[in-house]
């Protein structure tokens, strides 16, 4: 178990590199798109990015999903470059039909969504998106099961920082507007695809098998309802916003997603790109994975509550820092709720493999429906009334619902059992500690406050370690570095 968690935390950390530094990137640049773009802009692309994610995932998540779990299968220890291969002309075969028929109606959508046929330019352009995500996302997936870390991180880096030149050429010399950010997406699609097409011919097949490729999409195409329901409970919010409110309060909503963001981009993505390999690499050994998902699902939980912590504490004092605009401000209060949401979204990648390790398919997709329901029905119920704060709301809520039925399936499948009551108490004193800050926050001068809020932030490993939260033999492990220093000093 060990060497998985170093493993894990190896593949993670590289990860992570890539992750924070489009995070990082994101970050600096807030400024300046700020000063640029207005709210109604942010809405443009949120609203424009959900429609087309709507569309790549009939796609990517089949291909993806497919690619992943029969990689390393036994059955296809000498046929992956054949899958590889044929899923390739699939996605080929199906996004090609897709595209095209999204720009030939863009102008209709560009109605019908934006309610200004005049930005059919844009769709177009993300018609061209549309084309090239589900390539990208599979050459990635490549990587990360050949745990080519290094070189993922690199292509990574490479297409932000490229795609960014561009952006910002367009944005500041041009004075392109919104078109500015579509273009630089569609850029760093194309770098990402010229740097891994290399590698993805190395390693294909190139011969056509209809038995290699249909048992992959059988188990895979299950999982697409899953897919979708997934991505409305992360995005489905933004169509309701936009039936009660304008597309200005979409973008507000979108921008504070962004700054919650931060947590996803460093810590859930890396995680969930290392986890996927090592698991699957221990399938024979179901003890060893047992042991491993449940001491995972704490530690991160445990890391994950803390970075959330950090952010909502500081999540005035980061758009107002960053957001030219006061215009933007107001999004602060929905970054606390989202950025919980997203560690109950990394919680997910490990309370529902027991399905997934049985195949499961029509389960997980069940799971995800009805948390999307459950999503959809709290959005109409709560944006009435509070507004983008009540669709925040509802995200949390829907996270919590689906990964409760996560851990319930994952117990009666494959007895993969977590330690509930250890998440309980990392979730009292995390909600606690946020609570507290609530009552100083903007109180005072604004270095009282900072200071303030950092106290009650070193609380939560203290209180944690008081409360008897840590084993001895954790405890033990967390004082290595000082009992060194001594020794040393």
């Amino acid at each position: 178990m060990n060497s998985s968690f170093k493993k894990i935390v190896s593949l993670g950390s590289l990860y992570s590199l890539g992750s924070i530094s489009q995070g990082a990137l994101f970050v600096l640049l807030f400024p300046i798109y700020t000063s640029f773009l207005s709210p109604q802009d942010f809405g443009i692309i949120g609203l424009m990015s959900i429609t087309v994610s709507l569309l790549t995932r009939f796609v990517s998540s089949p291909i993806n999903s497919a690619f992943t779990r029969f990689y390393y299968a036994p059955e296809y220890e000498e046929k992956s470059g054949i899958l590889l291969f044929n899923l390739f002309l699939w996605a080929l075969l199906i996004v090609t039909c897709c595209a095209v028929t999204f720009w030939r109606i863009s102008e209709y959508l560009a109605g019908i969504i934006l309610q200004d046929r005049n930005l059919a330019h844009l769709l177009k352009i993300y018609a061209l998106i549309l084309f090239l995500q589900p390539f990208s996302s599979l050459f990635f997936c490549l990587l990360r099961m050949l745990e080519r870390a290094k070189y993922f991180v690199f292509t990574s880096i490479s297409s932000l920082l490229l795609s960014a030149g561009l952006t910002l050429y367009l944005l500041i010399v041009l004075k392109k507007g919104v078109l500015s950010l579509i273009v630089g997406n569609l850029f760093s699609l194309i770098i990402t695809v010229i740097m891994i097409l290399p590698i993805f011919i190395r390693r294909s097949t190139f011969r056509l098998s209809h038995s290699t490729l249909i048992p992959p999409l059988k188990y895979a195409y299950p999982l697409l309802l899953s897919e979708y329901s997934n991505l409305l409970i992360q995005s489905g919010d933004r169509y309701v916003l936009r039936i009660f409110n304008s597309v200005s309060m979409v973008g507000l909503y979108a921008f504070g997603y962004q700054i919650a963001g931060i947590l996803q981009t460093a810590l859930v993505t890396p995680l969930k790109q290392a986890l996927q390999p090592v698991v699957l690499k221990q399938e024979k050994d179901s003890e060893a994975i047992r042991g491993f998902l449940r001491m995972g699902a704490t530690y991160f939980y445990l890391i994950g509550c803390a970075a959330c912590l950090l952010i909502s504490l500081f999540s005035r004092e980061i758009l107002m820092l960053f957001a030219r605009k006061e215009a933007f401000w107001a999004a602060w209060v929905i970054v606390p709720i989202i950025t919980y949401s997203y560690v109950q979204h990394g919680l997910g990648n490990f309370v529902g493999w027991g399905m997934g390790l049985m195949k499961k398919s029509f389960h997980v997709s069940g799971i995800v429906l009805v948390a999307a329901l459950v999503n959809i029905g709290l959005n109409f119920l709560f944006v009435p009334q509070w507004g983008m704060l009540g669709a925040a709301f509802a995200t949390m809520l829907s996270y919590i619902v689906w990964n409760v039925l996560k851990a319930y399936y994952s117990a009666k499948f494959y007895d993969l059992r977590f330690e509930v009551g250890r998440l309980l108490h990392i979730t009292v004193i995390g909600f606690g500690l946020y609570g507290l800050s609530l009552l100083v926050d903007n109180n005072g001068a604004i270095g009282t406050d900072v200071a303030l809020k950092l106290l009650l932030f070193l609380g939560y490993p203290l209180i944690l370690w008081s409360t008897g939260f840590f084993s001895e033999r954790e405890k033990e492990y967390l004082l290595k570095p000082v009992n060194r220093f001594k020794k040393a000093y």
